[in-house]
């Protein structure tokens, strides 16, 4: 079983609360991404590698090459698990990976999104709010939290009440 320290929603990937913070809150040695978007785009492969502080590794993998390589993980590999949304994450959960808790912050408004938890700036859509709902159900711990040293907010009672 991987060393999963963190596993993490935010809309900016590695920016400065993940790459410091975070990173070392956790102790995590590698950052691993989990987008099919990014894990093609060299632009903002390279981008996302300036964010990420020194000694610290960084991958950038799809939801289905993530399922494939993650259990190989090392012992000494300490990760952090990124991804902008929830529906990345219960894809990795359906395809067999073990996934206790995720900390949320920052998912942008957009179209056809509805306000989660105003604190958070958690903004979601109906497939990103059945993935949450799909996590909930398979008993993974739901917590809102920018940085470590403040209180989380439990974004469960948050998913059950919204409707669209």
């Amino acid at each position: 079983m991987p060393d999963i320290r963190l596993v993490r929603i935010d809309n900016r990937l590695i920016h400065g609360q993940v790459a410091i913070t975070w990173t070392g809150t956790v102790k995590a040695n590698i950052i691993v991404v989990v987008d099919d978007v990014v894990a093609t785009d060299t632009m903002q492969q390279n981008l996302l590698k300036m964010s990420t502080p020194p000694g610290v590794a960084v991958r950038f993998f799809s939801v289905d090459k993530t399922i494939e390589v993650i259990n190989k993980a090392k012992p000494e590999q300490h990760i952090l698990l990124l991804s902008r949304t929830p529906i990345a994450l219960a894809k990795l959960v359906e395809g067999g990976i073990e996934i206790e808790s995720i900390i949320v912050a920052n998912m942008h408004e957009g179209d056809g999104k509805k306000l989660l938890i105003e604190q958070h700036a958690i903004y979601v859509d109906q497939v990103e709010l059945d993935a949450f709902k799909y996590l909930v159900s398979k008993n993974v711990k739901i917590d809102a939290q920018m940085i470590p040293t403040t209180a989380k907010d439990n974004l469960i009672p948050f998913i059950e009440k919204l409707t669209f």
